[in-house]
């Protein structure tokens, strides 16, 4: 796999780390205002939101680039499981890809391990600089867990999105597979067979050799005629 742990064979690295520090800032912001009108608090809920929204960007910022630019790379690059094979083959199409689709399972968990270790070490690091050394771990251990959570939350989100998108797809041909199916049966009804391509090819086939016998039996003739009138 060698040099696909590097940033630049990374797909989308940048784009990943961009939106996630973007929504998650969006998201906090947006959060805390909801909650302070709840509250009753209508001062200083502004400056509210855009603390919360600056502390949610420099959290995301860390976490995405940890899980981007280091521990995805390396967990790819070291751990021979199907996920990382196929976002290897992503990276380096020679690479082989795996025979088989992910199955619902496998899409669930995938990026877990990647967003556990990731969440492991930025609670770590933050809390470590505003706390001190001795909230490093509990802090570490308590992000790794909910970034997993979370991970495991969002890929559920994209499954049920894709089979919304599934669906719909099938209920707008539905309609045409019914009307093609009721004419099948109304050409079968009047004595109209919808022929395959094998039957069709086959039917020809049985034309053509039925005519090179007709063709045959009328050279015999136009021969025996000609030896006649000699």
């Amino acid at each position: 796999m060698g040099d696909a742990t590097t940033a630049s064979h990374w797909p989308k690295a940048h784009d990943t780390v961009t939106k996630g520090t973007v929504i998650t800032a969006a998201a906090s912001a947006f959060g805390t205002g909801v909650y302070q009108i709840f509250q009753g608090q209508h001062n200083n809920h502004g400056k509210l939101s855009l603390v919360a929204a600056l502390n949610g960007a420099m959290t995301a910022a860390t976490f995405f680039s940890i899980r981007e630019y280091m521990v995805s790379p390396l967990l790819i690059s070291t751990l021979p499981w199907t996920e990382y094979q196929r976002r290897v083959h992503t990276i380096d199409p020679a690479f082989p890809a795996p025979t088989s689709s992910p199955s619902r399972g496998e899409r669930r968990v995938e990026n877990t391990l990647d967003s556990a270790l990731s969440g492991f070490l930025t609670g770590g690091i933050l809390r470590g600089i505003l706390a001190g050394r001795r909230a490093i771990l509990p802090a570490a251990l308590t992000a790794a867990p909910a970034c997993a959570a979370l991970q495991f939350a969002w890929n559920e989100v994209q499954i049920r999105r894709l089979d919304r998108v599934t669906d719909k797809i099938h209920q707008e041909n539905s309609p045409q597979l019914e009307e093609r199916n009721l004419l099948v049966h109304l050409l079968k009804w009047v004595g109209v067979t919808e022929y395959t391509d094998e039957q069709h090819i086959a039917k020809l086939s049985r034309q053509r050799d039925a005519y090179l016998r007709r063709i045959a039996v009328l050279e015999e003739q136009v021969k025996h005629a000609k030896d006649t009138e000699k």
